[in-house]
């Protein structure tokens, strides 16, 4: 019988803002969204206060000032290399693992002795602290959805010391008739809405659900699910996730904008940004698509949503290039007399970089560029982002005093030697 792992990170951005200052130890902490509008990670302190996920910051002002709680704006530069540490420290202790997002993976144990589990969990769970220093719970069950249902048993039970194997169909069926139908992984609100009307609160009522309901309601995946939570597996390890289909850079705005010039400059950071993200997935795109919103809870304004749309001749990573061109699409979409609330640039048609045919005009252009580009992401690299911009980006003039410093990805902000006592307590 084989087994699937899932290792999940403990309050994963609260954890990284605590890895370089234990004062935060114990208190509490939440992460806030781009603007710093909506909380978007929170220490178990936090929750404890009735404070959901995702809440607005101006409506709970009074309960965050009466208990201290401590605010960072989001520092997902830190976040993602700190995710990057504890992925390595993993993928070398397991034969195959799929890194799911930037706070889980999961990890094939097809090759483990049921009874060697535990001691194998508890002991990669404890190198992950000791190496990279954040707390982690380890779910282990005989599929991915099973795996996840004993990673939720794991972070929600402390005396599980963080480690929970659903090791037979006893263990199985007791999980599924605790958790609720709204905590399976794959399982929305609309669906949770959808079987709730048949009487289905728990897993265990789900899965007591007939084929044929299950499939009318949800279609196959809901089907799959099913299988799933007893123990049938569908959904296997992929350790070489396929190329993305698109990429994207959207913000909703702090303040509303009514300005041409000050949206084509925000624009062109989300441009930028793209292209960044293209030539790190080693990747070119062959469509680009811009969009703009204007506030739509905002009933006393006039509303407006528009999108423009190009596609390139050849594919391109090029940041001046996509930058010009989506400056161009702002042209086309722009109207005067609106509150821009929300925009977002979207490349999609994505094609290796290294199969890109050159036509016969462009080669030598083509190389000039991509050692520019290449000067561009080596200087981003060693000395933080937005180090070299283009005279089109936008430039706030507020930076928010909320963010930590980026103490592994830049040179000034390395933390002194002396300045971080260890702390060997963890969630």
């Amino acid at each position: 019988m084989g087994y699937i792992g899932l290792i999940d990170c403990n309050n994963f951005y609260v954890s990284c803002e605590r890895l370089f200052d234990p004062s935060l130890n114990g208190e509490p902490v939440a992460v806030l969204s781009n603007n710093d509008g909506c909380i978007v990670a929170r220490s178990n302190e936090v929750k404890q206060l009735g404070i959901p996920m995702g809440a607005p910051v101006f409506k709970y002002r009074e309960i965050i000032e009466k208990n201290n709680v401590r605010l960072f704006a989001s520092n997902y530069a830190l976040y993602g290399d700190i995710s990057d540490r504890i992925m390595r420290v993993i993928s070398s202790e397991v034969p195959a693992l799929e890194v799911y997002s930037v706070d889980e993976a999961f990890v094939d144990l097809g090759g483990m002795e049921v009874d060697k589990l535990q001691s194998l969990a508890v002991a990669l769970k404890e190198k992950i602290f000791r190496w990279v220093g954040v707390p982690v719970s380890i779910g282990i069950g005989r599929t991915k959805t099973l795996a996840k249902v004993a990673s939720h048993i794991a972070k929600k039970f402390p005396q599980r010391e963080g480690v929970h194997i659903l090791e037979d169909e006893l263990l199985e069926h007791k999980a599924l008739k605790w958790i609720a139908l709204g905590e399976i992984w794959g399982i929305g609100r609309q669906l949770r809405r959808r079987f709730s009307y048949y009487g289905a609160e728990v897993a265990w009522d789900f899965v007591m659900l007939s084929d044929s309901l299950i499939r009318k309601e949800g279609a196959i995946d809901a089907l799959r699910i099913k299988k799933e939570l007893l123990g049938e597996s569908c959904f296997e390890i992929d350790s070489q996730p396929s190329k993305k289909k698109s990429i994207s850079s959207t913000r909703t705005f702090t303040k509303m904008v009514t300005d041409k010039q000050e949206l084509m400059s925000r624009i062109s950071n989300f441009s930028v940004r793209c292209a960044e993200k293209l030539r790190k997935e080693h990747l070119c795109a062959y469509e680009v698509r811009l969009f703009v919103a204007t506030n739509r809870n905002r009933q006393d304004l006039p509303q407006y949503f528009q999108s423009a749309y190009y596609r390139f001749l050849s594919p391109t990573h090029d940041s001046m290039y996509l930058a010009s061109t989506v400056s161009n699409l702002v042209e086309q979409i722009y109207r005067d007399g609106f509150h821009y609330k929300r925009a977002g640039v979207i490349v999609s048609d994505l094609v290796d970089r290294d199969s890109i045919q050159l036509d016969l005009f462009s080669g030598t252009r083509k190389i000039k560029t991509d050692d520019l580009l290449k000067a561009w992401d080596r200087l981003s690299s060693t000395m933080g982002r937005n180090i070299v911009r283009l005279g089109s980006q936008y430039q706030s003039a507020l930076s928010s005093k909320l963010r930590s410093p980026k103490y592994t990805t830049r040179w000034d902000d390395l933390l002194p030697i002396g300045k971080c006592q260890p702390d060997d307590s963890s969630e």
